[in-house]
């Protein structure tokens, strides 16, 4: 089984990633710059976790049709970038779902899945002590699922003009609502005279992704499918981070030297 990664909505990672570092070093200017930028701070990250998706109506589908069934948790890869002033963030994610091909017993069809999102999240710093930030965040996004049913046989060049739909494509997009709760450690690298300070950051997040509304399938993206079944990206999910944070005081110390 050869994992797959959908990467159509993780070119989204390095803009929301980029524009994390422009906060993360602010520069010097006058007295009226140097104020905005008080108590402002970014970080920019990669992530990797785990992601529970709603596949149980897809999955009768596809057992009903004596198909492969879909795993129903999903490894996720991707980044995003927060903008902090005073307790309150704001900022993005993007992920791709890395999903393993299923095979029939006998090798003769395979389905897969693959899927991508993006999501604009805003949050508040509820605890912030010694480098350690805690905080809720809610966002609002959209993704997009697609499962491919092929049939692995090798025909010859004739049985394919006598049968050409030989694999199927179905897709499907959705809007998203996410509530999490995040903890960051940042670790000092520099610290200046002027308050500027940024270092690496590690973090941990948890949270549940919520896909309201029936779920619309077109095949090979051109034709309208009737009838199918609900897949959704919904479910729990768990993540780890790594990357970066800078800003300018007043912000509560980070830990490291």
């Amino acid at each position: 089984m050869r994992p797959r990664l959908n990467a159509a909505l993780v070119p989204t990672v390095p803009v929301f990633f980029i524009l994390a570092l422009a906060f993360m070093t602010p520069r010097g200017g006058s007295a009226q710059e140097a104020d905005f930028w008080a108590g402002s701070s970014g970080r920019g990250f990669f992530q990797a976790g785990f992601l529970r998706l709603a596949v149980d109506d897809m999955n009768s589908a596809l057992s009903g049709a004596g198909l492969p069934t879909l795993d129903r948790s999903t490894v996720t890869l991707g980044g995003g970038g927060y903008a902090r002033r005073g307790r309150f963030v704001i900022g993005g994610e993007g992920h791709g779902l890395l999903s393993d091909d299923q095979p029939s017993p006998d090798g003769a069809v395979q389905v897969s899945l693959d899927g991508g999102y993006g999501l604009f999240k805003v949050g508040y710093i509820a605890y912030t002590e010694s480098g350690l930030d805690v905080y809720p965040m809610v966002g609002i996004g959209g993704g997009g699922l697609s499962v491919s049913i092929v049939e692995r046989s090798a025909p010859t060049f004739d049985e394919i003009l006598v049968d050409p739909a030989r694999s199927s494509r179905l897709s499907t997009g959705m809007f998203l609502m996410d509530l999490s709760v995040n903890a960051d450690y940042r670790f000092t690298r520099y610290r200046r005279e002027d308050g500027r300070a940024g270092g690496l950051l590690v973090g941990l997040q948890a949270g549940y992704l919520f896909a309201p509304g029936s779920t619309s399938w077109t095949l090979d993206d051109t034709n309208g499918v009737a009838g199918g079944p609900d897949l959704g990206i919904q479910g729990l999910y768990v993540r780890l981070s790594l990357g970066g944070w800078g800003g300018r005081g007043p912000v509560a110390p980070a830990g490291g030297a």
